[in-house]
């Protein structure tokens, strides 16, 4: 897909929205997605971020406890860190029929 200044358009309706919550959290001490900031949790504040797509946003979230309390479809990836995240999230879109993800 080109826009009209032939610059490369990204389809809305592909992109599936994936909240990154399956961190190990070591440096911080507890788990961030549930933690709270200005009155919401900060997996909250994350589905706000990408609430402009056309699909539900996501979450990656490798603890069963942590997953139970995100309100969206959530799986889990192997826990090896950020780019299996990521490998996680484009396997997904795919399964889905999906060509972009978007992750915060």
């Amino acid at each position: 897909m080109v826009g009209s200044e032939g610059e490369p358009r990204v389809p809305f309706d592909r992109i599936l929205p994936v909240i990154m919550a399956g961190g190990g959290s070591l440096r911080f001490g507890r788990p961030k997605a549930v933690e709270r900031y200005r009155g919401r949790a900060l997996w909250e504040w994350a589905a706000r971020a990408v609430s402009g797509f056309e699909r539900q946003p996501v979450a990656l979230v490798n603890d069963a406890v942590i997953a139970a309390q995100i309100r969206l479809e959530a799986r889990g990836d192997d826990g090896r860190g950020p780019l299996d995240g990521l490998r996680a999230a484009l396997n997904w879109a795919e399964e889905l029929g999906d060509q972009w993800v978007a992750i915060v």
